[in-house]
């Protein structure tokens, strides 16, 4: 197996099990909390998240580009020392002016315990510096672990918080807790280089910054517009005093961004040394490809099924309450099941220092987005329109995206317009299926969802099989 297949099946171990702990404890936090306090608690982690990316400048993903392991490290600690400064001051006005600035958050409710938002987002960052060292390192061991610890930890706390009848902060103080410990698992990997390359940050921080200036000028902007059209659905509802859709919203999106999130965890960062060692070469545009069309094989026919039978799965599996976000799902599955095409190269607009591209179309995207979700809500239209106008909007967002991963690829839009031929043959050949099921009346829903269900899964073995195989296949060339 060549160095990238074994590199992206260790992060895989722990990755599955990272991704199967929150899905597997879910049923049981939707019957603890309702969907007004996963409405909440989303809110709450998507300010965090977009907080944390202008505080590290992203400079944890110019970490891992860095010629040696002095400017490494003297990058990392340059962005962790903005990091403490930059949310510091965040936090202190946030206790300062709670009066103005609670009211005008989608999470009035918590009051002046806002404040945890800043200190959760230092946390975040604190870990992916430490990730960014770890991936440097190719500890991906550690890495895969501590997603496992962090996973189950938080799982667990959920549950004890709830006997506290603490409602939404049960569930932010779990994720907020469980991320401190996975920081202390990466900590004794990543801080000691940095630590000990201390003084040079002092004396070369100006080079440092005019070195990776990209970063902070491009990869922030395109990261924090791109997060916040993720999570613009939940902070415009919740604002709105809708917070009953903006959880069903969470639980949906969270079940249904497993697989793209499971790929860019495992796939990102190994993706990315591949990417930095072989853009250009023939090998690499076979890899890109191989597992572009695995992909297209596994998920497609998967999330079709998803898709077609959300409302009936998820009101079976997390409770009558949660049926609408089977609903959501519908809507959802599309746009999600292309992002595992995206997720996990999406690194080859750094590798060619194109990072303009990628943030011209994710900007474009992000302000049809807002836009259109404060056209519908300032409208006093349906709200479940939201969730429509989110959904076609980032279907285009994916295809226009991965037409331009295929470009700077070297593959050309010919290869993209297969692989796009690919997913809707997939679509076309379900929904017959679909068809021809439901119009036989002597058959049952049960026995209809089975057909089709075995009909996705024998498509997606096939496509397991062949993902392994590219991942087994032998580089025809060594390494540079």
């Amino acid at each position: 197996m060549n160095l990238f297949g074994r590199a992206t099946l260790k992060m895989a171990m722990g990755g599955i099990a990272g991704q199967l702990i929150p899905v597997m404890i879910s049923p049981l936090l939707t019957r603890l909390y309702t969907p007004e306090n996963f409405g909440v608690f989303s809110s709450f982690m998507a300010i965090a998240s977009i907080l944390t990316i202008p505080a590290t400048l992203r400079f944890d993903l110019a970490l891992v580009r860095c010629d040696d392991d002095v400017e490494a490290a003297s990058l990392g600690i340059l962005g962790w020392m903005f990091a403490s400064v930059f949310l510091g001051v965040i936090a202190v006005f946030v206790v300062l002016f709670d009066s103005l600035v609670v009211p005008l958050s989608s999470l009035h409710p918590l009051g002046l315990q806002l404040a945890l938002v800043p200190v959760l987002a230092w946390i975040t960052a604190t870990q992916w510096i430490f990730l960014a060292a770890a991936t440097r390192n190719r500890s991906y061991g550690v890495i895969a672990a501590g997603n496992v610890v962090q996973q189950f930890a938080s799982a667990v706390l959920a549950i004890g918080l709830d006997l506290f009848g603490l409602g939404a902060w049960g569930l932010i103080h779990a994720r907020f807790w469980s991320t401190v410990v996975y920081v202390g698992m990466l900590a004794r990997l990543g801080a000691r280089g940095f630590i000990t390359q201390g003084r040079y940050v002092s004396s070369q921080a100006r080079g440092l910054l005019s070195r990776h200036r990209k970063f902070p000028l491009f990869n922030v902007p395109i990261s924090v517009s791109g997060n916040l059209s993720t999570y613009f659905p939940i902070l415009a509802l919740t604002s709105f005093h809708i917070t009953g859709l903006a959880g069903q919203f969470a639980i949906a999106r969270m079940i249904v961004s497993l697989p793209s999130n499971f790929l860019t965890s495992t796939m990102s960062h190994v993706f990315y040394r591949e990417g930095v060692m072989r853009l250009g070469t023939p090998q690499f545009g076979e890899l890109l490809l191989g597992l572009s069309r695995s992909l297209v094989l596994i998920f497609i026919p998967a999330y079709f099924f998803l898709g077609y039978w959300g409302e009936s799965i998820f009101e079976f599996v997390f409770g009558d309450k949660w049926k609408g976000a089977g609903n959501v799902l519908t809507y959802l599955a599309l746009p999600f099941a292309l992002a595992t095409l995206t997720g996990w190269p999406e690194r080859v607009f750094e590798i060619r220092a194109k990072q303009q591209w990628s943030f011209t179309i994710q900007l474009g995207f992000d302000l049809l987005t807002v836009t259109g979700i404060v056209a519908v809500l300032a409208a006093g239209w349906d709200a479940f329109l939201v969730i429509k106008v989110f959904a076609v909007l980032q279907t285009a967002y994916q295809l226009v995206f991965l037409a331009a991963i295929y470009i700077l690829a070297g593959l050309g839009l010919a290869s993209f317009f297969r692989i796009v031929a690919l997913v809707a043959g997939l679509i076309a050949a379900m929904t017959l299926v679909s068809v021809l099921l439901t119009r036989s009346d002597w058959l049952t829903p049960f026995f209809d969802a089975s057909v089709l269900a075995l009909i996705a899964g024998g498509i997606s073995l096939l496509g397991v099989r062949q993902f392994v195989l590219v991942l087994w296949r032998e580089p025809d060339a060594p390494e540079a």
